[in-house]
């Protein structure tokens, strides 16, 4: 019988003894002693437990990084590894802060913070959040009032070297030189107002634009060759002239003489004295009216 109740206290003492580190920690922490308490039933006591009022702080806890808590209580918060992702390998990454400047691109190497920006084709290549707007340079070497560029410049000036050369110069035909920058130089023949004219129906063509200014020439001394001689002793008040003998009479005295005098003076080839010679007779291509 008495070895019968020393058995039963045998038994009783060893399943206490399994129930004891049934509720111990791993690490081997058992539950807290007579004087020592555990206040957030995380199975650490308080002397190795570095935060007992939070039962998920406590020695072998998970720590989680940069929290700013030490979950496992090795004396300090764990320090998160930075990752960096430089998808196209410029040396920018999306992540910014301790990454360096972000990359707003990082699908395009040529898109990064220490890119060139590339003015007015809508890309932000330097990820300064915009695409720069392109400055309008207007050259004008030759300070004429016309630039090389053209654009938003004006006309473009041909030679910006040349202040007689650019789109507002007065072009002059047949020099080799294009003065007024359309491309060509200008050609004497069939050129101007008078391209369509020709000598088929000269003079009646130019008579019908300039009969005033014909008129005017007719009356002159200069064709007449006839004119008031104030300064003459005798007689002032007779028109003098190469046509009354009394000044110069080269040209009527020797008639051979007079297809050269009348092509000087504007004639074709009557004398202003031939009642048959009117506005016809006069040579306003000679004149240039």
């Amino acid at each position: 019988m008495k070895k019968f109740i020393l058995f039963g206290f045998a038994v009783l003492f060893l399943l206490s003894l399994a129930s004891v580190y049934a509720h111990a920690k791993p690490g081997g922490e058992k539950p807290a002693g007579k004087g020592v308490t555990d206040n957030d039933r995380d199975g650490y006591h308080e002397k190795r437990d570095c935060n007992d009022a939070d039962p998920l702080v406590y020695p072998g806890a998970v720590e989680i990084c940069g929290d700013g808590v030490d979950q496992n209580c090795d004396g300090a918060d764990e320090a998160c590894q930075t990752v960096c992702t430089d998808s196209d390998s410029d040396g920018f990454s999306l992540e910014g802060a301790e990454c360096g400047p972000v990359d707003c691109d990082d699908a395009n190497s040529f898109i990064n913070p220490d890119a060139i920006e590339i003015c007015g084709d809508g890309v932000d290549q330097n990820c300064d959040g915009t695409d720069e707007t392109c400055q309008t340079v207007c050259t004008d070497s030759d300070s004429d009032g016309f630039s090389l560029e053209g654009g938003e410049c004006g006309p473009v000036d041909c030679d910006d070297a040349n202040s007689f050369i650019n789109p507002g110069a007065v072009e002059i035909c047949g020099d080799g030189t294009d003065q007024n920058c359309d491309g060509v130089d200008a050609s004497c023949i069939g050129s101007g107002p008078h391209a369509g004219l020709t000598y088929e129906n000269y003079p009646a063509n130019c008579l019908s634009c300039h009969y005033s200014e014909a008129t005017e020439v007719h009356a002159s001394t200069h064709y007449q060759w006839t004119g008031e001689a104030t300064d003459m002793v005798n007689n002032p008040a007779i028109p003098q002239g190469k046509l009354t003998n009394a000044v110069n009479s080269y040209c009527i005295n020797i008639e051979g003489d007079w297809p050269v005098c009348g092509s000087c003076h504007t004639g074709r080839g009557k004398r202003p004295d031939d009642e048959t010679a009117g506005l016809e007779n006069i040579d306003l291509s000679l004149i240039h009216i």
